[in-house]
Parts: C-alpha cells; structure tokens; sequence
C-alpha cells in the first residue's frame, strides 16, 4: 500500500469539545510522519450531504488517486466527503447499529477503515463484514505526559467533565446533600455550550482550552468516567458501551476513577477492572468515595503503565505497521 500523504481535519467547521482529543491524533501523525494537515471546509461536508441526498452511489465515478488520505471520522456519516474516492483510511470514532447498512455499502470501497471500539469491531466481524476492517483503539497525545508527572494541588472532590449517568449522577446528589462540603464540578449544557459549576463555588464558566479542561481534572482527587450506552442511553447506541477517552484524561490527572461501565471485551481490553471503582449501590458509592478522598492517590505506576500502552504514539506505530508506511 503506498504511503499516507495528506491528513484531512474538520476542525475548521467542527469545534466541538469532544473532538479535539481526536485532533491531537493527526496533529502527532502529521508531526511524527511529516505528512501535511488538510483542512476541510464546511462548505464541502454541506455539499457532501446534498449530493448524498441527490445521486446515487452507483452513478458517482469513483477515482484513486496516487497516495492516500488518513480521516478520522467521529460517525461513518462522515463518508459523505469522499463520495467519489477510494484512496481513504477512516477511523471511525462512534459507531451505532443504525449505521450498519450505510457502512456496508459505502465502505467497502476503502482499502482499510480502522474502528476505535473493539466491542464495535468484533461486532462486525460476527456480521462478516465485507468492510476490510482493523481495531484501533482510542488513546492520547504523548504531551500530556508532562502533566502526569507534575504534582497538582487537590482541591475539587468530585469532577465529571462530561456526560452525565442517570444512576451515577443521583448517587452524587444523594452524597452532596449528605455532605454539603464536598467541592463537586461538573458540565452543564448552556445555549450548546459546556458550562461548569461547582457545588462550593457556583458558576466556573467555560474551560477554554484543551489544557485548561485537563489541568483542572488534575485538581480532582476522583473522576466520575461512565459508558455512553447504560441506563436510558441504549436507544441512541444500540447496545454498544465504548470505553471513552475520559479514563486516559482522568489517569492523566492522576483521579482515583468511579463510575459505570459495561463489562464487555473492551472494558477487560484497557484493564479498566483494575483501574475504575464500580459501585452497584448508593451505599457502595458513599464508601468509595469517603475512602478515595481520604487516601492519598497510590496508583502512578498502575497508571503510567496504562497511559503508556495507549499512547498516540504507539497507535502511529501500529498503524505504519498495519500500512507498510
């Protein structure tokens, strides 16, 4: 297979949170392969979705151009930017059941797409895809290392910087009014954005950078991380339950991790049963927490070697192995 030379983005259009752990990826590829950063304009994905609607994909002339395109897509609903090419490398972030025919009749075309959650990817093999398919998993960038070896004050009890967990998150209210003194942060959603507030200090507003999100969850001495796909999420994942990248953000940050996660092939994958306390009562919830605030954080060996088997770098190399690069 020839060499990857272009690596498209879409963070011109697609500033979201979320999305800018995935941007550090091709940032490092582009860095540690020399291989130039493609920015792709909104007007091209808006175009993308009306020819979608529009025409056929048996009347799109397909061209293969020399080289190919690494594109990290957050849904295969991003196959619409390459309507009419075959020389792309994919790597789906969140895969749904919904997307299943999709998948099959628009990615066979590609030479290989990678799949991030290895639930998703072993469901797809049971389906015997004809999609050329290989797992890779999520990680994070190397530079974030440097944070994992600084000593950061802990003054945040509880930080949930992303979605909430209906079970998890009445365990917490239930624990605040117990003990109203606990420094709790966590995101709400104000006219599309990501506010946070604390339960001590009220309104902190906006955590404008990548940086900034990161280096108050190494304020936190626990992190609540939770599964996408448990109670009421079902409906919107199908069933699947990924491990998100909160785990690698929170052991960043050196938190003693609680939450809820699907015991699936991924979750054993990652070591997670060795890393995130999964309390199944409120009362287990209260004993986990009153111990972790209590206990000064002793897992750094346990979690460097977690954060280093999930470094970007070493899913760059996997991927120059995978692709002859």
């Amino acid at each position: 297979m020839s060499v990857i030379n272009q690596i498209d983005t879409i963070r011109s259009f697609e500033p979201y949170p979320s999305y800018l752990i995935l941007y550090e990826l091709e940032d490092d590829f582009s860095v540690s392969e020399n291989i130039p950063l493609h920015y792709i304009p909104k007007l091209k994905y808006t175009f993308g979705k009306l020819i979608y609607k529009s025409v056929t994909n048996f009347l799109l002339k397909r061209a293969t151009p020399p080289g190919y395109i690494f594109s990290v897509m957050m849904t295969p609903d991003y196959h619409r930017l390459y309507l009419n090419k075959t020389n792309v490398i994919p790597y789906i972030i969140d895969y749904w059941k919904r997307y299943d025919d999709l998948f099959e009749k628009h990615f066979i075309n590609f030479p290989v797409v990678y799949i991030s959650g290895l639930e998703v990817y072993e469901y797809l093999k049971a389906k015997r895809t004809r999609v050329n398919i290989k797992h890779l998993p999520l990680s994070i960038s190397d530079r974030h290392m440097t944070l994992f070896l600084q000593d950061t004050e802990k003054d945040i009890d509880i930080i949930n910087v992303g979605r909430k967990n209906k079970i998890i998150d009445e365990y917490i209210s239930k624990y605040i009014s117990k003990y109203p003194n606990t420094n709790y942060v966590h995101r709400e959603m104000e006219n599309g954005e990501n506010i946070y507030y604390s339960s001590i200090h009220g309104r902190i507003g906006k955590l404008e950078t990548r940086q900034d999100l990161l280096q108050t969850l190494a304020r936190a001495k626990i992190a609540i991380v939770t599964s996408p796909g448990l109670d009421g999420g079902e409906q919107r994942t199908g069933g699947f339950n990924p491990v998100t990248p909160r785990v690698f953000e929170a052991a960043i940050g050196k938190c003693y991790m609680v939450g809820k996660y699907e015991k699936n092939s991924e979750y054993y994958s990652f070591g997670l049963d060795k890393l995130v306390d999964m309390p199944n009562s409120y009362d287990e919830f209260e004993v986990s927490v009153n111990s972790k605030l209590q206990t000064k954080f002793h897992l750094q060996n346990e979690y460097s070697s977690f954060l280093h088997a999930n470094l970007n770098s070493t899913r760059i190399a996997q991927m120059n192995n995978d692709l002859n690069v």
